[in-house]
């Protein structure tokens, strides 16, 4: 799973751990930490066979023709297989917004306009 530095992550939680004061700070310390392993593991099994696991927003749900247009279009775009999850965002307009890892794919109306303001205010 990119963009997760177990190691760092280890040494935070370590220092977290000597710096807690109360055994309710060091419950609740390890409490986060069981949650955040957990859905580390359930992420890398997940991700395991080889796939991109991401989010497509879009302005309403998506059906099925269209959610499989859109992988299509992921795959191609990120040369790798791709899994989507559809979420709503009304903020996008229209279009929809891909979400992998730390690779975005903006299509959004809103990214349009973002950019058109963005180049008249240069």
């Amino acid at each position: 799973m990119s963009g997760f530095d177990k190691e760092k992550f280890s040494d935070t939680l370590y220092d977290l751990l000597q710096e807690s004061n109360t055994p309710a700070e060091l419950e609740n310390i390890l409490d986060a930490f069981k949650l955040v392993n957990e859905t580390y593991e359930k992420l890398s099994k997940e991700s395991a066979d080889g796939k991109i696991k991401g989010v497509v927003y879009s302005v309403r749900e998506l059906d099925t023709k269209e959610m499989k247009a859109i992988t299509a279009f992921a795959e191609k775009k990120l040369n790798q297989d791709v899994v989507l999850e559809n979420k709503i965002d009304p903020s996008l307009i229209s279009g929809f917004k891909i979400v992998c890892d730390d690779k975005v794919i903006d299509a959004s109306l809103k990214n349009r306009v973002d950019e058109m303001k963005a180049d008249l205010l240069k």
